[in-house]
This record gives C-alpha cells, sequence and structure tokens, in this order.
C-alpha cells in the first residue's frame, strides 16, 4: 500500500514540474479568426483564353466586407517569365470587387498552355466560413486566334441527319479551319483547304508493239483538291470523336473516307439558279454498337468574310 501511494505522489511531482517548466513549453497562439472586410477570396479557377494581339488579362478579387478601402498583397507561386503580376490589389471603400490586370509579354507562344499559381496570404482568409471563394488561384493562359470567317449551314446525311446554321471559323496561324460544336459542346471539327494544288507524277503507259507489250513512264501533271481533315494542332487524321454520347452505345466517331473526292466548289443550282458555295466529303458515323452508314456530308457558305486560299494564291 505504502508503495503505490509513493508511486502516485512520485506521478504527481513529476508532471507538476513539467508543467511549469518553461524550458519545455511555451505557448502561442495561432493567428485569430479574421472576420469582415479582410476576408478575401478568387473567383472560381478557369482556363482565360487569349488573342494574338492581347497584351493584359484580367482576374477578379473579392472580400465579404465592403467597408474601407483594403489593399491586399499577392504572391505568385508560379508563373511563366512574360506573365507580369502587381504586387498588390486594391479595394476602393464600398467595392466588392476590384480587378486585378496581369501583363503579357511578347514572348507568350500561341497554342500553349501556360500555368499560372497566385495565392493570398494567410491572414487575409478564412478557411473555415461558408462561402469563402478561395485563397489560391490556379489557372491557366491560352493564346489563339480563331475567328469568324463565313456563315452557312451543314447537312448530315447519317447517323444525326438534318440540316442546321453552323458558323465556319478560321485560324491564320495554323491554316486551319472549324466548325464548332458540330454535334455536340467541344466536338469541334477542324480541316485544311488551300484550293488547287499542282501535283506532278509518272504516268505509267504499256503500248503493244510487233516485239511485245513496251512499258514507258512519262511525265504528267494534274490539279487536286488540297483538303483535309486534321486534329486541333493541324495534324492530318482520318477518325475524331465528335463528343456527342449515345446514352447506350457511347460517342459517335467520324471515319473520313479519302478514298472519294472531297473539297470545295462553286457552281449555280439548275433549279434555283442561285450560286452554290459547298465543302463536300465522305464519312461514317460509327458507335460501339456498328456504323449509322458512309455517304457525302455538306457545308454551304451563305456569305464568306474572305477567302483566305484565294488571298494566298494572289500573293504567290
Amino acid at each position: 500500500m505504502n508503495k503505490i501511494k509513493f508511486a502516485l505522489v512520485s506521478l504527481a511531482l513529476v508532471l507538476g514540474f513539467t508543467a511549469c517548466n518553461k524550458n519545455n513549453y511555451e505557448y502561442e497562439p495561432g493567428n485569430p479568426a479574421i472576420t469582415g472586410n479582410k476576408v478575401v477570396f478568387f473567383d472560381d479557377e478557369e482556363n482565360l483564353t487569349l488573342a494574338l494581339t492581347d497584351t493584359e488579362v484580367e482576374i477578379t478579387l473579392n472580400r465579404a466586407d465592403t467597408e474601407g478601402e483594403l489593399t491586399v498583397p499577392l504572391i505568385v507561386k508560379s508563373a511563366p517569365d512574360f506573365v507580369t503580376v502587381p504586387e498588390s490589389a486594391t479595394f476602393a471603400a464600398g467595392e466588392a470587387q476590384t480587378t486585378v490586370k496581369l501583363e503579357i509579354g511578347e514572348d507568350m507562344e500561341p497554342y500553349v498552355t501556360y500555368l499560372v499559381k497566385i495565392c493570398i496570404p494567410e491572414k487575409f482568409t478564412q478557411p473555415y466560413a461558408e462561402d469563402a471563394g478561395s485563397p489560391v488561384y490556379n489557372f491557366t493562359l491560352f493564346k489563339e486566334d480563331w475567328g469568324h470567317i463565313a456563315d452557312g449551314v451543314f447537312t448530315s446525311t447519317v447517323g444525326l441527319t438534318g440540316s442546321w446554321e453552323q458558323e465556319l471559323q478560321y485560324s491564320e496561324f495554323l491554316n486551319l479551319y472549324r466548325l464548332p460544336d458540330l454535334f455536340a459542346e467541344g466536338g469541334n471539327v477542324y480541316f485544311h483547304y488551300d484550293g488547287l494544288i499542282e501535283v506532278n507524277e509518272q504516268k505509267e503507259v504499256i503500248t503493244e508493239t510487233e516485239e511485245g507489250m513496251d512499258t514507258a513512264y512519262v511525265d504528267t501533271t494534274y490539279y487536286k483538291q488540297d483538303f483535309y481533315f486534321t486534329d486541333a494542332n493541324g495534324k492530318h487524321i482520318t477518325q475524331f470523336g465528335t463528343a456527342f454520347v449515345h446514352p447506350t452505345y457511347g460517342e459517335l466517331i467520324a471515319y473520313i473516307n479519302e478514298g472519294y473526292e472531297m473539297g470545295y466548289d462553286e457552281f449555280t443550282d439548275e433549279e434555283s439558279g442561285e450560286l452554290v458555295k459547298e465543302f463536300y466529303w465522305v464519312w461514317a458515323l460509327k458507335v460501339s454498337a456498328g456504323s449509322f452508314g458512309e455517304k457525302y456530308q455538306y457545308y454551304d457558305v451563305i456569305e464568306w468574310e474572305r477567302k483566305p486560299w484565294e488571298e494566298k494564291n494572289a500573293e504567290e
């Protein structure tokens, strides 16, 4: 019994000395939770697309309370060298939002995706508050030059059949055309077209002579349509996903048949007497269960803003 009492007393003494010993532990209070106009946050993350000539881009910073003016430092965690981020952002009194302008240098390459990460100092955040947004802003920068080049009507003869108004876009930098969201959102269709191109080939000619069959090779020249489908970067492809998803059989895939003539033509319609300006090609549309068939498809231009291939031919 005495041994038990002695053990308890000894333990109490050890704990007592430990708790009072400042060399072992000293309490340091954390940063108090902030409230009011100092709770600052970014909008939701997004991908920012710029035109080739853009030299700046804007992002939005928010605060929970609009009382008084407030300046908040901005911390750049990662960014390419050509992006200049201001050291701080200032809210005017009574304003819940402020715009931060980032300068974009000329070294930014088009059609390359860059990542940027900007943060707010911890003392301006309230991580446990509801609807407090995010103190970190991750986003991408991307430069492109897609622009409207024509209005027209697309006619689908297999699978999702019908005709509908469809914009045609053009990238001068890539020298590509794009039918945006053709069958579904995000299902862009890209193609290259440069008019007629000259082809020089040797043609085999077989003739019958008294000695037998004679074979000769003759230089020939002809013209063909410089037309083919591509991916978003201009690589020649013969199949692609349309982004339209069948509820049972999955995504609709287009298979281009380059064995048929395809390209662009202008002619007068015999019945209406109107001038037809038409791209045409053959593809099959398939899902996992099989094919909907293979037929010619048509994009009829209503009005061109300009014809890029004619401008290039004129320069040459």
